[in-house]
């Protein structure tokens, strides 16, 4: 397949296996289509993407559209190469229908949810919040709409009940990567026929943006399956914050970001006697926070402008701060 045009769009870490499958086949894209470097940080140093940076390796052709729909050159410059397939995965922008109709395959698609359900930016992340059980990967022809082309292949994935947004992520770039060569096998050796998505309402789901504000929890609300899936789908971001308040709801300290955890159902421990609810209670150097159905174990946490630590030993420290007081996570009920 070395004579296979390909033109590869992608930008996260994501993408970086489908490259990498595409090169170790042999398949050498004409050209790399990846988002412009932008500051990061809180020293706003700027940032190549993943997929740059492996491109720059290989000595690739890169182009960084600011908006590829309106980028009359490198459109015309993606004419000239006559491509027999485009691939995008994780790219991040909108192809017009101008782009689309390129390529002699057409643009394909690699999505990391069983389409209809999931369609979006952020299927992974909705998957494990709706506590779905298995996932997978789309390979869809790209059209106009919000991934709702034609499916060519597709492959599942269970999820287990330790994955989070980035374990789930790193599996799914592999399975994507291994369906994408296989599918472009398939159709060098004959022509595939994709299947329209089932538009049924009751299977289509949308997936959207994933936002700071998600980290925000309503803890007198909030139970303990929903902090989990909830604790799994922002990790590693925007994470779970929360802040810490004493009996007089005076803010002792905020934005601390958990990093693990464990749980625990009311009647499975038995020599914690229930108490207030977001009560912080220490027992045997562990960190209990008391919720509506059970305790929330703290095992290490990351306070705002520092480092990671043991939450018992964070917590000790504040406790000598604050003296005898008790703290919570959420200001008392009154």
């Amino acid at each position: 397949m070395k004579d296979l045009k390909i033109i590869f769009l992608g930008t996260p870490n994501f993408a970086i296996p489908s490259l990498e499958g595409l090169l170790k086949a042999d398949i050498k894209p004409l050209m790399i289509i990846t988002q412009p470097d932008r500051p990061s940080g809180r020293g706003q140093k700027i940032i190549k993407s993943a997929v740059k940076e492996l491109a720059e390796k290989h000595n690739l052709l890169i182009r960084q559209p600011i908006k590829i729909a309106r980028d009359l050159s490198l459109i015309e410059e993606i004419k000239a190469l006559k491509p027999d397939l485009m691939v995008t995965v994780a790219f991040g922008q909108i192809l017009s229908q101008e782009i689309i109709d390129i390529a002699k395959w057409g643009i394909w698609n690699v999505h990391a949810s069983l389409l209809p359900r999931w369609r979006g930016a952020a299927p992974i992340q909705w998957s494990i919040l709706n506590g779905d059980l298995q996932t997978g990967i789309t390979i869809m022809q790209t059209e106009k709409g919000l991934d709702t082309g034609p499916i060519l292949n597709s492959r599942s994935l269970d999820i287990t009940e330790t994955d989070t947004a980035k374990t789930l992520n790193k599996k799914l770039s592999v399975l994507g990567a291994e369906l994408l060569l296989t599918t472009i096998i398939n159709n060098y050796d004959s022509p595939i026929k994709a299947q329209a998505q089932i538009n049924d309402e009751n299977l289509v789901k949308y997936a959207s943006k994933i936002t700071k504000e998600m980290s925000v929890i309503s803890w007198a609300e909030i139970n303990i399956i929903e902090l989990n899936r909830k604790f799994r789908a922002l990790n590693p971001w925007p994470g779970i914050h929360f802040d810490i308040f004493d009996e007089m709801n005076n803010l002792i300290e905020e934005r601390i970001k958990i990093q693990k955890v464990d749980y625990h159902l009311l009647d499975n421990i038995i020599d914690i006697k229930q108490s207030s609810l977001g009560e912080i209670i220490i027992r045997e150097k562990k960190v209990f926070i008391q919720l509506k159905d059970g305790f929330l174990e703290l095992k290490e946490i990351l306070p705002s402008g520092k480092k990671n630590m043991l939450a018992i030993d964070w917590i000790n420290g504040l406790k000598n701060k604050v003296k005898d007081s008790k703290l919570y996570i959420l200001k008392r009920i009154t």
